[in-house]
């Protein structure tokens, strides 16, 4: 974890906003992911219910509609894992959501370690893709009339990815 220490604050530099602003820049990490749950249609809520003689307005239902399990996938939400802890291991929080300040001298450093995060997803999810038939046929099998075509689109390529920015931002007036 990197810690900003007191003798990194340029002594000069009095005024709190532009202080933080010379030491450290706001970073965000962004993922673009397919979703892979689904809601069960109120037909298939009310089967299962039947089956338990429960009252389909209180139950929520839902599936997975491919093995999260499947080594493909899971090597592909291991990557984004180890992109959240990076981000989260070299930079501090700030008070708006999804954002995090970051050094400044370690700027170049982190967008050269997540050019090759991304190139990385980029190949597990072409591993995803050359395993998505079989996956689909697989989901076909566990999730039996449950099971809907229309749930899977065509292929996985490009719905799987990380974008990083280093937005503009102003410290709290506190």
């Amino acid at each position: 974890m990197s810690t900003i220490a007191v003798t990194d604050i340029p002594l000069e530099t009095s005024n709190p906003a532009r202080r933080l602003r010379s030491i450290a820049a706001a970073v965000r990490v962004a993922f673009t992911w397919w979703g892979v749950h689904r809601t069960l249609t109120n037909q298939q809520k009310e089967e299962v219910c039947d089956a338990y003689g429960a009252d389909a307005r209180l139950m929520s239902a839902g599936k997975k509609i491919i093995d999260v399990r499947h080594e493909a996938y899971r090597r592909l939400t291991s990557v984004r894992t180890r992109i959240v802890n990076h981000w989260r291991g070299l930079t501090l929080p700030y008070v708006e959501p999804g954002v995090r300040l970051i050094r400044q001298a370690d700027i170049a450093g982190f967008v050269h370690v997540m050019e090759d995060f991304r190139g990385e997803l980029t190949a597990s999810e072409t591993a995803v893709n050359a395993e998505y038939e079989q996956m689909k046929g697989d989901a076909r099998r566990r999730l039996g009339r449950l099971f809907n075509p229309a749930d899977y689109p065509p292929e996985v390529r490009g719905l799987f990815g990380v974008e990083w920015d280093f937005p503009s931002v102003e410290p709290p007036a506190y």
